[in-house]
């Protein structure tokens, strides 16, 4: 289990990174968006 939440941790990591940082204006606000939901999904599981 901590090996699957060490990937997930770093796929979360390269998303922020690229795609939410990255965005702006509101892209950066769904992407946020987005992302709090990738957070849910790897809380629960």
């Amino acid at each position: 289990q901590s090996a699957l939440d060490a990937v997930a941790l770093g796929l979360l990591d390269d998303h922020v990174r690229h795609c939410v940082l990255g965005s702006s204006g509101e892209l950066q606000a769904d992407r946020t968006t987005e992302l709090m939901a990738a957070v849910g999904r790897l809380v629960k599981s």
